[in-house]
């Protein structure tokens, strides 16, 4: 990682590299369906999406941590031009390291093939900093803000 300047108001959240042309940006983390529940995941692929509008949580999450709907439907217009009507799910993300953030109010859909997709609704709440570093590789750094 190269050296930033970083305010005491930002925290930084995620680190992780890619390889030049996957267009997506992957890393790990966990989920929680709330702070007081001691039930979460460890190690859940998350993918990094700035072409996507939304966070969505994938179905199987669910299951694993027992999450009920919220009663709120929304309907998601996918790349292939389909859409989809989706209940929503309130979940805590803690990203790479540090806190656990949210409630975060998601879509879940089946099929998905990571655990959360990362979208722009939750990437706009800090800041992406993507850095090339090779001929083959960036880095990239989340920072939530306080």
């Amino acid at each position: 990682m190269s050296e930033r300047n970083y305010t005491p108001d930002r925290r930084i959240v995620c680190v992780g590299s890619a390889t030049v042309g996957s267009a997506l940006l992957r890393t790990v983390g966990s989920l929680r369906r709330s702070m007081s529940d001691e039930l979460v995941t460890s190690g859940s692929l998350l993918i990094w999406d700035t072409g996507a509008r939304c966070t969505t949580l994938n179905e199987r999450i669910v299951g694993a941590l027992g999450l009920e709907p919220t009663g709120r439907t929304v309907t998601l217009a996918l790349a292939d031009g389909h859409e989809v009507e989706c209940q929503t799910y309130l979940v805590y993300v803690r990203f790479t390291f540090g806190s656990y953030y949210g409630p975060y109010e998601v879509p879940a859909m089946t099929g998905m093939n990571c655990d959360l997709l990362i979208g722009m609704d939750i990437i706009t709440l800090g800041e992406l900093h993507v850095n090339r570093m090779s001929e083959t590789e960036v880095e990239f750094v989340f920072i939530m803000h306080k």
